[in-house]
């Protein structure tokens, strides 16, 4: 676990915490350090190392209902954000063209990204006991390799009708609440 400030989520205010009782020690320390409560974000951490201790992030871009596998990051630390030159080789350089080239997950992230309503992004996650694990869904990502992103666009809808009305509120169904 670790607080997070929602206007700059790549800033962790803690290292990662293992209990409750230390998240509510480090609270209590950025409290007394004159930071308030209200604008903090606690997100659980997921462990998604592999057996080798790496820490990975699949990114998949999605443009219409085309879902395109774009990178397969490795890093030492769990924040992992942008390739480490010395992990970028060999057997893991090997895996993210594997992946890239397989799109191995597109069957189950095409739902995730319809759930959301989203024709245009970038889906960060991972792959925890065959389950994903999403880290983020970016609605404004850099574009995807340029022939995906031209054939995806050829597929969304982009007709100007004035009439048309655009929906101001849904009900979102998460995948894991039955009960809605």
């Amino acid at each position: 676990m670790s607080p997070h400030r929602p206007a700059a989520p790549a800033l962790s205010l803690t290292p990662l915490l293992g209990s409750p009782a230390e998240l509510e020690a480090a609270i209590q320390r950025l409290v007394a350090e004159g930071m308030s409560r209200d604008d903090k974000l606690v997100v659980e951490f997921r462990d998604v190392r592999d057996a080798e201790g790496m820490y990975h992030r699949y990114g998949a871009h999605v443009v219409g209902s085309r879902v395109f596998a774009s990178n397969l990051v490795f890093a030492r630390h769990w924040v992992v954000r942008t390739w480490e030159p010395a992990l970028q080789e060999g057997a893991l350089l090997a895996a993210e063209r594997r992946y890239v080239e397989s799109n191995p997950h597109e069957a189950l992230l095409r739902p995730i990204f319809t759930m959301a309503g989203i024709e245009y992004g970038r889906m960060d996650y991972a792959v925890v006991d065959g389950r994903i694990q999403i880290f983020e869904i970016n609605t404004n990502p850099v574009a995807p390799a340029g022939a995906h992103l031209l054939a995806g666009a050829r597929e969304i809808d982009c007709e100007l009708d004035a009439t048309r009305r655009i929906p101001v509120t849904a009900r979102f169904k998460p995948a894991w609440r039955e009960d809605l």
